[in-house]
C-alpha cells in the first residue's frame, strides 16, 4: 500500500505545484480511504490483542489496496468484539480531528462519513457483517 501513498503524495505536489487545488484535493480524498482501510484493520487487530492476549497469532495480509487480518477465533462474544472492532475503529479516528474542523471541513467531513460508512457495512452480507452473522448464529 505504501506505492500508492507515494503515488498520491506525488499528485499532491504535483497539483500544489501547478496550482490545480482539484488535483491535490482528490489525492487527499483518496489518502483517507485508503489510511481508513489500514485503521479499519489496525481496530481488528488492537481488539485482537486486548481480548486474546498479546502473543495471540495473527497475521496482516496487505496486497494492494485490499487488508486483512487472518487470525484464530476465540470465544464467540470476543469474536464478535473483535469482528465489530474493525469498522468502528475508523469513526473513532475521524472524531478525533473534529476540534480541528476549522481547518479543513471538507476534509474532516469527508473523513467522518467515510467512517461511518465503515459502520454501515456491518450490515452488509460480506465481510465484517457476514463474520457477526455467522458468530451470533453459532
Amino acid at each position: 500500500m505504501s506505492l500508492f501513498f507515494v503515488i498520491l503524495v506525488a499528485t499532491a505536489s504535483i497539483g500544489s505545484f501547478l496550482g490545480l487545488p482539484l488535483l491535490s484535493a482528490a489525492a487527499a480524498l483518496v489518502a483517507i480511504v485508503l489510511l481508513s482501510i489500514l485503521v479499519h484493520e489496525a481496530g481488528h487487530v488492537v481488539a485482537y490483542r486486548i481480548l486474546m492476549g498479546a502473543e495471540a497469532p495473527a497475521i496482516a495480509v496487505v496486497k494492494g489496496a485490499s487488508c486483512r487480518v487472518i487470525r484464530l477465533r476465540g470465544r464467540p462474544n470476543a469474536d464478535a468484539l473483535v469482528a465489530l472492532a474493525g469498522p468502528i475503529a475508523p469513526i473513532m479516528a475521524s472524531a478525533v480531528f473534529l476540534p480541528f474542523w476549522n481547518l479543513a471541513p471538507p476534509l474532516i467531513g469527508f473523513a467522518v462519513l467515510v467512517g461511518i460508512g465503515h459502520v454501515v457495512s456491518v450490515a452488509l452480507p460480506f465481510g465484517d457483517g457476514a463474520t457477526v452473522r455467522e458468530i451470533m448464529r453459532a
